[in-house]
C-alpha cells in the first residue's frame, strides 16, 4: 500500500502537481498512523487478556486459600475452645480438693492435660507472591485495601501466638523439673512415687499455677484473634469472591 502511494507521489511530482503530491504524502502519513495506531490497540488487547488470565488465576488460588484458612480457623477455634473448658473442669476440681497432697497428685495423674493445640498459620501464598510480584494492581482497589489489613492482622497473630505458645511450653518445661509430669504421657511407678513423695504441696502449687496460668492465657489470647480473622475472611469471600460479586 505505501508503495502504490510512493508511484503516485512520483508520478504527480512529475506532472508538476505539487497539490495533489501533498494531499497523497499526507494520506500516506495517515495510513501509517493508522496503521501504527492499530498495532497498539491489538497489542494492548493482547496484554489485556494477558491480564485478565493472571488475574482469574490470582482470584481462584486466592479463593482457595480464603475458604482453606476459614475451615482451619473454625476447626482450630472448636479444640480451643473444648481444651479451655477442659481447663476449667480441671480449675475447679483442684479447687475443690484444697490442700490434700495425694488427692492433688492422682488429680495431675489422671485428669491433668499437658497438650495444646497450636495454630499453624494461614493459607496466604498467594497474596504475598502477588503482592512481592507487585501484580496485585490488577485487582480492584477495594480488594487490596481489605487483603492488606486481612494480612497485617494475620502478621499480629501469628506473632502472638508464637509468642505464647513458647510461653506455654517453657512453662510445662518447668513444671517436669521438681514433679514426674512427662508431656507425651503421664507415667506412675516406683520412681515417681518417690518424687512426689519427696515434692512439698507448695511447690505443685506454684508449678501447677504457673502452668495453667500460661495455657488459660493462651486461650485467652488466641481464641479472640482467630474468630477475628475467621469473620473478616468470611466477610471477603461473602464480599468478593460470592456468585453475585463482579469485582
Amino acid at each position: 500500500m505505501i508503495s502504490f502511494f510512493r508511484k503516485i507521489r512520483q508520478k504527480l511530482l512529475a506532472q508538476n502537481r505539487v497539490t495533489r503530491y501533498l494531499a497523497y504524502a499526507v494520506g500516506e502519513i495517515l495510513l501509517v498512523v493508522i496503521g501504527i495506531l492499530i498495532a497498539l490497540q491489538v497489542n494492548n488487547w493482547n496484554e489485556e487478556r494477558k491480564n485478565n488470565k493472571i488475574r482469574e488465576v490470582f482470584r481462584s488460588s486466592l479463593k482457595k486459600d480464603l475458604q482453606a484458612d476459614t475451615s482451619y480457623l473454625k476447626a482450630t477455634i472448636q479444640k480451643l475452645q473444648l481444651e479451655s473448658e477442659q481447663l476449667t473442669q480441671f480449675k475447679s476440681l483442684i479447687n475443690e480438693i484444697g490442700t490434700d497432697k495425694n488427692a492433688l497428685i492422682g488429680l495431675i495423674n489422671t485428669k491433668m492435660v499437658p497438650f495444646i493445640t497450636p495454630f499453624s498459620g494461614f493459607n496466604n501464598n498467594t497474596y504475598r507472591s502477588f503482592a512481592n510480584s507487585g501484580r496485585l494492581e490488577l485487582i480492584s482497589l477495594d480488594l487490596q485495601e481489605d487483603l492488606f489489613k486481612l494480612n497485617s492482622f494475620q502478621v499480629i497473630v501469628e506473632r502472638d501466638s508464637e509468642k505464647y505458645i513458647d510461653l506455654y511450653f517453657s512453662n510445662i518445661e518447668a513444671f517436669k523439673l521438681p514433679i514426674p509430669v512427662d508431656i507425651q504421657l503421664l507415667q506412675n511407678g516406683p520412681v515417681t512415687d518417690a518424687i512426689w513423695k519427696a515434692t512439698n504441696i507448695e511447690t505443685i502449687g506454684v508449678r501447677l499455677n504457673s502452668w495453667g496460668t500460661s495455657k488459660k492465657n493462651y486461650y485467652r489470647i488466641i481464641l479472640p484473634y482467630l474468630n477475628q480473622a475467621q469473620e473478616r475472611t468470611t466477610q471477603i469471600l461473602k464480599k468478593y469472591f460470592s456468585e453475585e460479586s463482579q469485582n
